[in-house]
């Protein structure tokens, strides 16, 4: 790599299941996760990539943090300890 070559890094988060059907929503499919990590990850500066792997169907359903919670408006200041 030479200096005028620039590393682009991103973080994946993926988590997996033999139960899919257990996370569907009728918009898509929904984790929970502790909230201390979402606010950790939507401050990361790189992006973050969260994963959700169907074990059973060998399948993966992502999102791009950052950008779902900026689309969504998420709340991350509810008081939850999960979401």
């Amino acid at each position: 790599m030479t200096t005028t070559e620039s590393l682009k890094t991103e973080y994946l988060q993926l988590k997996s299941t033999d139960n899919i059907g257990k996370y569907r929503r009728s918009e898509g499919y929904s984790y929970p996760f502790e909230i201390e990590y979402l606010e950790i990850w939507i401050n990361e500066p790189m992006p973050v990539i969260l994963i959700l792997f169907d074990a059973i169907n060998e399948r993966a359903y992502w999102t791009y943090l950052q950008a779902y919670v900026r689309k969504t408006r998420f709340p991350t200041n509810t008081g939850k300890k999960s979401f």
